[in-house]
């Protein structure tokens, strides 16, 4: 194995005013410059020269084996919403499909004031926007005004916990 990476950001990202105007011709989004990092590292195994000779002879190419996931910084701060994530997973290849396991840490800011801005624009529906609350209330905690956090568990036998309740 080997050690990978990945690293993009997009930082100060803007829109000018009149591009904005025919979007958001009221002001109800939050037209600030967006933020967007992606930090990811780990290890994995590759056999390059095996998946070109396999592509050449027509063959299934050998499978690319991750053995980790570390994840330094996933964030997105756009439309006056913020997510952040972080987290670490080994994975198990030993059974052909990669078992994950690990955890990783989502917060989102913002989230609730951001829908009501798509609202009032008419980008997103009332009753698309309570589905997608619904959902944000099902995965994710309150952990502040317009702060929702959540715990991603992956553990043994592919047992997946959100904030310690158990998926289905």
């Amino acid at each position: 194995a080997a050690d990978y990476g990945f690293l993009l950001k997009l930082s100060q990202f803007a829109i000018n005013e009149e591009a904005w105007a025919m979007v958001d011709p009221s002001g109800s989004l939050s037209h600030d410059a967006a933020d967007v990092a992606i930090d990811i590292s780990g290890k994995t195994t590759l056999d390059i020269i095996g998946m070109i000779e396999a592509d050449e002879a027509g063959m299934q190419p050998p499978m690319p084996a991750v053995e980790s996931l570390n994840i330094t910084e996933l964030s997105a701060k756009v439309l006056g919403a913020a997510l952040t994530a972080t987290g670490a997973f080994t994975f198990d290849n030993s059974m052909g499909m990669p078992m994950p396991l690990g955890e990783a840490t989502v917060d989102v800011t913002g989230a609730n004031a951001l829908i009501q801005g798509l609202i009032a624009t008419g980008l997103l529906a009332e009753q698309d926007a309570m589905g997608a609350q619904m959902m944000m209330g099902m995965f994710m905690v309150p952990s502040g005004d317009d702060a929702l956090t959540s715990k991603i568990e992956v553990k043994e036998g592919m047992q997946v916990l959100v904030n310690g309740q158990p998926l289905p």
